[in-house]
């Protein structure tokens, strides 16, 4: 297995979920691998930058422990405009599952709030950011109001995915 990833190996024309699942394994199994796809998060190419989210998801639901080095850069990610919603879908999907290092916590925070709130944000990136609020929320109580108020007040004008994932948040923040 190679633990080497270029470029052109995510700008496979016709890439696929098998492929996706075979750069997921062997950065799953290689730290190197795991950092390159991290490295790709950032490239100027849309199409590498959202390959690379799309397999680094997979490598990190395989190797959370891969992800603590680059938490970093995922909570960067986050907050880029810039970014394209895969990416960011990805890195709040990624970030949901880890924990996130005290140091990031509070962009990371403030970023999840903002992206809850914004009518713009695609619904996966909002639900994301609601689990990752959920799970911070135990570490800083005080957020527990703010995190009910804006579940409540989007609850009627979200989707049923929203819904679903904001009406167990608010059973926990109600506890």
């Amino acid at each position: 297995m190679s633990s080497l990833l270029n470029r052109a190996a995510l700008l496979v024309k016709d890439f696929e979920k098998a492929d996706v699942l075979d750069h997921a394994a062997k950065a799953a199994a290689s730290p190197s691998y795991f950092a390159a796809l991290v490295r790709y998060l950032q490239d100027k190419d849309k199409v590498v930058a959202t390959r690379a989210s799309w397999c680094l998801n997979w490598a990190a639901r395989r190797n959370p422990s891969y992800v603590q080095p680059h938490v970093g850069v995922l909570a960067e990610l986050l907050q880029q405009p810039a970014a394209p919603a895969a990416v960011v879908r990805n890195c709040a999907s990624i970030l949901q599952d880890v924990s996130i290092p005290e140091v990031y916590q509070g962009i990371v925070m403030n970023t999840c709030f903002e992206l809850v709130t914004n009518p713009a944000t695609p619904i996966a990136i909002k639900a994301f950011s609601l689990t990752i609020l959920d799970h911070l929320s135990h570490e800083y109580p005080e957020i527990k109001p703010e995190l009910q108020l804006i579940i409540e007040t989007q609850l009627e004008k979200e989707t049923a995915a929203f819904r679903s994932r904001a009406k167990k948040i608010l059973k926990r923040l109600q506890r």
